[in-house]
């Protein structure tokens, strides 16, 4: 794993410990899916990984991922996006 994989996961595991992964976990284990409320904790996670992300070829997909997560307001995926990325640090 290089230095850049390391930051990601590190923002990875930063952003499981904020309050809106939990409230996402709990919507997604209810069902709640595309809607406004899981749209705002799609962002505030993928800020957090987001901002720490190299912007390089190796992360270009787990950005544009992300990116396109936070359009669709899909939890679920951003869910196991942030896991992916807290272990490996890329794709």
């Amino acid at each position: 794993m290089t230095k850049r994989d390391r930051i990601v996961a590190a923002a990875c595991r930063e952003a499981m410990k904020s309050k809106e992964y939990a409230a996402l976990l709990n919507l997604e284990r209810l069902g709640v899916r595309f809607t406004g409320l899981v749209g705002v904790c799609v962002r505030e996670v993928a800020r957090i990984v987001l901002d720490a992300m190299p912007d390089d070829a190796a992360h270009e997909t787990a950005r544009m991922q992300l990116e396109h997560m936070v359009k669709t307001r899909d939890g679920g995926e951003t869910i196991r996006i942030v896991k992916t990325l807290a272990v490996k640090g890329r794709f």
